[in-house]
């Protein structure tokens, strides 16, 4: 029938829904029916022209119009809905088409087909929801009627299409059956579309992670995230990448940041025990509370110096007026004052055992420092007494002594906390003015920077130097100033930070360089220290950011006794097939890596050993691997299951979001 008229069919509807009138004329006009109907007769190859009143009409009068359309369209649909229900147009429309009809002797009633987007045909309960329009309810018999909010909007419109199609035989189950098969074709490509996009991204964000993990762990570990499913079970999520899981292999133990304090100079800085916080105090006069691993501000103190104690319970802050407070770090109470600082702190320290609080105040000519010594459990002051002044101070890991680097004599002086008493003064330590001041963590040395370009090791009861090193290369007279050296907790190592923008990593008792100087700030690097038990190092710069150093092992493995007889699933001794098959476990000389058993490809990072590997075997849970030394130790290097990865990465870095700058450098708008 739909053949002989100018149009295939007349949507009648009312403005308010012309979202779905646009939506419908699209559909009728790009369908295509199945091959599988190739053949049969009196069936039209397309479905167009629709007519739709604002993309038909033209200027002039507008009822001759759509009395004209009216008449020259085979087929009446109607989008229902409470708004239709009530349109005087929508109603005169239908009526007109009857009579259109009724006029050429044909039944248009049976050509009428409602569209239903929202409410309920016939309701009689609740007018509001009614709906179809006056003319539709007053017909006798039941209309094929196509139901978006029972079935769908695509069901709907088959039932539609098919209804117009009931001359030719032609079932809704023969349209909506290929209809089906049609759209889960479109959607494989869609989705294979998608995907290879999405491959593309992953393994881009795998390779920028890498590239920045050792400066910013946390934020290379939120890329790989982004470039992983966040569950691997889920066919919907975004497809599995390779290189995005060997990435996450490797950042995952990573732990190192970066955070600017932008336009502030951070004059001190004071960290918690488990290196996850610090509290900076910065050229603005104000004390803030970070978090390490985010970057993020958490607390504010204002117009103060302040410093964590040693096990990050209490926060000891000094202010203008002379007041020194603590307050507990985790609730913001204040929970003691102390008395006795009238002039400006210039350095405020826990002792190690967190049972003394000690302040260096400064006069205003700078001449003398003045020290104070508080008990933290009831606040009292211990001791008070006048130093030379000094640009640092360190307190040794009993509680009884402090040293101070002095600067007018170019010296170093141990006092007795409790009697204010001077034991020791290294006169002329240096040639320049001492920065830095540390005891070794048995109290036996101290280690002294200085802007001579040197770090000293003194045995400084005996009054001997055991240690002189130039920290950098000599241009001139002198190395790069040395702001700041500290021991590592285990006394093992010395870490210093110097105006060359370098931090290194020294042997104490040989004063060699351990590996390569960390680079990355961009300035003056005031101060670096040891913390988390030496797994990394945090520093501060003039560059106005703080950075944490990881110095962990990547690789861990656990020594599990000497080899036995293990159950080895090939021939050769040095591949192993994981038990679900996914993966291959080779070991070549001292190295062990693991790969895709389909790919080949190398996932994660290669695992060292002291020794070389005779065998290789993965545990029977898949969860380790088992590897042979050349003198018969069994080594076990752990393997996570992916899944279990995910989860705990994304529980770390869970308080880190992604800032806009971050997102328009790594294209994730």
């Amino acid at each position: 029938m739909g053949m002989n008229k100018e149009y295939y069919a007349f949507i009648s509807y009312s403005h308010k829904d012309e979202e779905w009138a646009k939506w419908l004329q699209h559909e009728f006009e790009h369908y295509h029916l199945p091959t599988t109907l190739n053949g049969l007769t009196g069936i039209p190859d397309k479905f167009r022209p629709i007519f739709r009143d604002i993309d038909e009409l033209s200027g002039g009068e507008l009822k001759p119009q759509i009395s004209h359309a009216l008449r020259a369209s085979a087929y009446l649909v109607i989008i229902c809905s409470p708004n239709s229900a009530k349109s005087p147009y929508v109603d005169g429309e239908i009526r007109e088409f009857i009579e259109i009809g009724e006029h050429d002797g044909i039944n248009n009633v049976c050509n009428i087909f409602p569209f239903i987007v929202e409410g309920v045909p016939h309701s009689k309960d609740e007018l509001d929801k009614e709906c179809f329009p006056k003319a539709l309810r007053d017909l006798p018999s039941e209309l094929i009627a196509g139901d978006v909010t029972r079935h769908g909007r695509e069901h709907a419109f088959v039932k539609i299409l098919s209804g117009t199609l009931h001359h030719s035989n032609v079932s809704f189950s023969m349209l909506w059956n290929q209809f089906e098969r049609d759209r889960i074709e479109e959607e494989r490509r869609e989705r294979e579309k998608r995907d290879r996009l999405l491959l593309l991204e992953s393994r881009y964000l795998s390779e920028k992670a890498l590239d920045i993990a050792q400066t910013d762990s946390y934020l290379a570990k939120m890329l790989v995230l982004k470039a992983l499913p966040k569950d691997l079970t889920d066919p919907e999520d975004r497809p599995y990448c390779i290189e995005a899981e060997s990435a996450l292999r490797k950042v995952y133990s990573y732990k190192s940041a970066i955070f600017s304090l932008k336009q502030f100079q951070i004059n001190s800085l004071s960290l918690d025990a488990d290196c996850s916080r610090c509290v900076a105090t910065t050229s603005d006069g104000t004390a803030k509370i970070w978090d390490l691993l985010t970057g993020c501000q958490i607390g504010r103190i204002i117009n103060g110096y302040a410093s964590f104690s040693h096990n990050g319970k209490i926060i000891a802050s000094y202010y203008k007026n002379g007041d020194i407070k603590m307050w507990n770090a985790e609730t913001g109470k204040q929970i003691g004052k102390l008395e006795g600082a009238l002039k400006p702190i210039q350095k405020l320290s826990f002792s190690h055992d967190d049972k003394l609080l000690i302040a260096m105040s400064s006069d205003y000519s700078g001449e003398n420092n003045t020290v104070l010594a508080w008990n933290v459990e009831d606040c009292s002051l211990i001791s008070i007494f006048q130093v030379p002044g000094s640009n640092d101070m360190a307190i040794d890991k009993d509680g009884k002594r402090i040293g101070l680097a002095v600067y007018s004599r170019f010296s170093f002086i141990v006092y007795d906390i409790k009697e204010g008493r001077m034991i020791k003064e290294m006169c002329n330590a240096h040639s320049e003015s001492l920065s830095s001041i540390d005891f070794s963590p048995d109290g036996k040395k101290i280690v002294t920077a200085a802007f001579d370009g040197k770090f000293k090791v003194w045995d400084w009861e005996n009054g001997e130097v055991v240690l002189s090193v130039n920290v950098g290369k000599i241009f001139g007279a002198y190395a790069p100033v040395v702001n700041s050296s500290k021991y590592s907790i285990n006394g093992k190592y010395i870490v210093t930070a110097s105006r060359d923008k370098k931090i290194r990593i020294w042997n104490a008792d040989t004063g060699e360089l351990e590996g390569k100087p960390l680079v990355g700030h961009s300035d003056d690097v005031y101060s670096a220290v040891f913390c988390n038990d030496d797994r990394c190092i945090v520093s501060r710069s003039s560059d106005a950011t703080v950075r944490i150093w990881d110095l962990s092992p990547h690789a861990p493995y656990r020594i599990i006794g000497r080899a036995r007889s293990l159950p080895f699933n090939s021939v050769d001794h040095n591949t192993a097939l994981s038990p679900d098959g996914k993966l291959v476990a080779k070991t070549s000389a001292n190295i062990l890596r693991i790969m895709d058993a389909n790919t080949n490809l190398q996932i994660g990072p290669d695992f060292t050993f002291f020794e070389d590997f005779d065998r290789v075997t993965f545990s029977e849970n898949g969860r380790g691997i088992i590897c042979e030394s050349e003198r018969d130790y069994d080594v076990l290097f752990e393997w996570e299951p992916l899944q279990e990865l995910i989860n705990k990465t994304r529980e770390q870095v869970k308080n880190r979001q992604f800032t806009e700058t971050e997102k328009k450098l790594y294209y994730l708008e």
